[in-house]
């Protein structure tokens, strides 16, 4: 099977050695199958993401990826909740675009790729469908995850680059220096805060590759032999990267990496501070790529002057947090954001002085 083929045969592979079946309700022992029946018939399913803690209510998203498109199954995105509730969705997504990858951005939302309507997407957990046509023809895009900086970041398959989409659409594509042969597929968020993905020529001494790509879109590849042909991709608890070797050795990698604890999807800290009234420090909860809360403290830069007491932290609902400010005096403030160690990932700590202006 060549790696194109793929795109079609990966619901075959999720449903491989599945027997038997067992009620949503039951309490089966370790090892035993349920199967819950899709609504649409031959639907083909493929990716499946969600769960928690990426769902808040648990349920996970799957992309039905038909081999032959046909009326009433052209392609679909489905949610399924963890007692077997399906809900497919098809008003908004292109018929026959074959869904294919599926990942959260963190607020919500849902991502998938297009392979064949050249399209990245966003469904909302209500089912609200958006697609963004991708700039170049012909990209066919495939692998998509969340990235450092709160952009979607997804893999172009027939081209040979990496591309990132903002939570609003605009879609910046980045080289790898692969080519358009070089089938650059899974990707994931690392560790180090930086994009990995695999790729290379399929076939015997072909370019075999994991990429790290920065948030800036710099890129370094490193070969990992002829016999290899990385594909999957994902972030191990060990904080180093692993992957599939599609059709080539017979083995899964292992990519070493270093640990980098980052904030995902939270803002910048304010530069100024009104010298009377709120502002807004966090808009809500936030994670790191570690999975920790970020924290925020504030100390006056200038206590001596009387300053500690010119301010007031406030807690609002979904974790927001403001900084409430009388006018007493022009002082400067420091605003530490911080989380602490987990696992493989060194603790995060920033602070940033800001002034508050005069009344």
């Amino acid at each position: 099977m060549s790696r194109a083929g793929l795109f079609a045969a990966c619901a075959v592979a999720a449903v491989i050695g599945v027997t038997g079946s067992a009620p949503a309700n039951a309490s089966p022992s370790i090892g035993v199958i349920s199967e819950f029946p899709i609504p649409t018939a031959a639907s083909n399913p493929s990716w499946i993401n969600g769960g928690l803690p990426v769902s808040s209510n648990g349920d996970l998203w799957f992309t039905q990826q038909p081999n032959t498109p046909a009326p009433g199954n052209t392609g679909a995105v489905a949610k399924i909740t963890t007692s077997g509730v399906i809900t497919e969705y098809t008003t908004g997504i292109t018929p026959g675009s074959g869904p294919s990858s599926i990942a959260a951005d963190g607020s919500g939302n849902m991502w998938f790729t297009e392979a064949d309507g050249n399209q990245i997407a966003k469904i909302t957990a209500a089912g609200v469908v958006t697609e963004y046509p991708l700039p170049v023809a012909g990209s066919r895009p495939a692998g998509i995850a969340l990235g450092p900086d709160g952009n979607m970041w997804f893999t172009l398959y027939d081209s040979g680059n990496i591309g990132s989409i903002t939570p609003a659409g605009l879609i910046t594509e980045y080289p790898t220096g692969l080519g358009p042969t070089a089938g650059p597929y899974g990707i994931a968020l690392g560790a180090d805060g930086n994009m990995w993905f695999g790729g290379g020529n399929s076939g015997p001494g072909g370019t075999q590759v994991m990429g790290r790509m920065t948030p800036t879109g710099a890129v370094e590849l490193f070969d990992t032999g002829a016999s290899s042909n990385p594909f999957g991709v994902a972030l191990g608890s060990d904080g180093h990267i692993w992957f599939t070797n599609y059709q080539g050795n017979n083995t899964i990698g292992r990519m070493h990496t270093s640990a980098r604890q980052l904030p995902i999807n939270c803002g910048s800290l304010p530069t100024k501070i009104a010298a009377r009234g709120e502002t807004v420090l966090l808009p809500g909860d936030c994670l790191t790529n570690a999975g920790n809360r970020l924290r925020i403290s504030v100390t006056a830069a200038n206590p001596a002057r009387g300053a500690s007491q010119d301010f007031r932290l406030k807690r609002g609902p979904g974790g927001k947090i403001s900084i409430r400010t009388f006018g007493t005096s022009p002082l400067n403030l420091s605003i530490t954001a911080r989380a602490e160690r987990r696992g493989v990932y060194p603790a995060y700590s920033f602070t940033r002085t800001v002034s508050v202006g005069r009344s």
